[in-house]
């Protein structure tokens, strides 16, 4: 699978991209929302995942790019009210995980947003985790 990590801190994108790697996922990262659209338009991911807070802007912008160009999505943040559920949902994510998250928390995620899209089950919201 094609993952686009978005995460401004180079430490947090280096993990993540390594641990997609080693899951044998093909990853690459972007660490602003300008590095994101340039990636989308330059290539194509099956899965986003994003951090909320980049330094040109906040990554629910990118959830409106992730679902035209039909890329499941799933944002990162320390956010966790219904309220904030509401605004991923909206953006265009489909999945929340909260921070600090485990490799098995990111491994559920992924497994829940691609094994209900090959079952054509609709994708988990994520107003259903709050």
């Amino acid at each position: 699978m094609d993952i686009l990590i978005v995460e401004d801190q180079a430490d947090s994108l280096d993990v993540l991209r390594r641990l997609l790697v080693h899951l044998g996922h093909r990853a690459v990262g972007a660490s602003s929302v300008a590095e994101a659209l340039a990636a989308c338009r330059n290539g194509h991911f099956d899965l986003m995942i994003c951090d909320i807070g980049l330094p040109d802007g906040s990554g629910l912008d990118l959830g409106a790019i992730a679902r035209q160009r039909g890329i499941k999505a799933i944002v990162m943040s320390g956010f966790d009210t219904r309220e904030f559920g509401r605004r991923v949902e909206q953006a265009g994510f489909n999945d929340h995980l909260l921070k600090p998250f485990s490799l098995d928390d990111l491994r559920h995620s992924i497994d829940r947003l691609f094994l209900s899209a090959n079952h054509n089950l609709r994708s988990r919201p994520a107003t259903q985790l709050n």
